[in-house]
């Protein structure tokens, strides 16, 4: 039977769905579309048919491979440091103004990177601040990612942003890599498999608002329609002049620009500016 491509896409998403559990059907289409593509020419397929015949015939491994690369999970620590260097400076504002218990939200974190940077410099700031607390949670739809981030052991080139003070007290050789001093975040810190069209039902954890919340290169895979739904769960998640930071080819959309104020140039970090009852 002769399927078209848009069937073929269909079927390979069906098969993520049932092996994974993961729905890519409300993600944009045409960058679905681009990666399989890219992903069967890597493996020398001519045709996404071959392709789609390959990936039943080994989908234990292919299937794993495919969501990586549809999702792209590659990070590292202090990721575009321009980022880290504000994120510090609007967290000390809010301790100075008072702010004695930080929660964080870090969307899509991937295998921790993203975490353990925020949560190194807020660390920092306890020791200026012996009552100041803070807890981070990181969330993210692959379970696999989510067990390197608990395990917390990375190759030296992640680490290449991490400043030598930092480097030396965090982290620790182990087996030709680095492990990540968790000793230091008991309790702190969180790692939750969930979708990130699934992250409303946060506030019923007991950790009602959130001060920063990082959604950094999520956006770009959605359609707008499932974008406009993603901003109105933010806003239901951000704290009274809360943070939310975007990647840097992201934006707040014209419907919601009114609700935020950008923070700081260059960047794409917004602040929330509505009170709520």
């Amino acid at each position: 039977m002769k399927y078209t491509t848009m069937e073929l896409i269909e079927k390979i998403l069906d098969l993520i769905k049932q092996e994974k559990g993961i729905d890519f059907a409300k993600y944009k289409i045409n960058t679905i579309f681009r990666r399989i593509r890219q992903r069967a020419l890597i493996l020398n397929f001519s045709s996404l048919e071959k392709y789609y015949a390959f990936l039943k015939k080994n989908s234990a491994q292919e299937v794993d491979i495919l969501v990586n690369y549809l999702l792209i999970n590659t990070s590292e620590f202090f990721r575009d440091p321009l980022y880290f260097y504000y994120f510090e400076q609007l967290a000390k504002d809010m301790i100075n103004k008072g702010n004695k218990f930080m929660k964080v939200l870090s969307i899509g974190c991937a295998a921790g990177e993203e975490v353990y940077s925020i949560a190194m410099l807020l660390n920092e700031q306890k020791k200026k601040y012996p009552d100041f607390d803070f807890f981070i949670q990181g969330i993210d739809y692959d379970q696999d990612v989510l067990e390197d981030a608990e395990k917390g052991i990375y190759l030296r080139e992640s680490l290449k942003n991490v400043p030598i003070c930092f480097f030396e007290k965090y982290f620790t050789l182990y087996k030709e890599r680095y492990k990540f001093n968790t000793s230091f975040f008991k309790g702190k810190i969180s790692f939750e498999k969930k979708n990130v069209l699934e992250i409303d039902c946060l506030k019923t954890r007991g950790i009602f608002f959130y001060d920063f919340i990082f959604i950094r290169n999520i956006l770009i895979y959605f359609n707008p329609k499932e974008i406009e739904k993603l901003f109105y769960k933010l806003i239901h998640l951000i704290s009274d002049n809360g943070i939310i930071v975007l990647g840097c080819s992201e934006i707040v959309t014209d419907k919601f620009l009114h609700y935020f104020d950008l923070v700081c140039a260059g960047v794409k970090i917004y602040r929330f500016k509505f009170k709520k009852a």
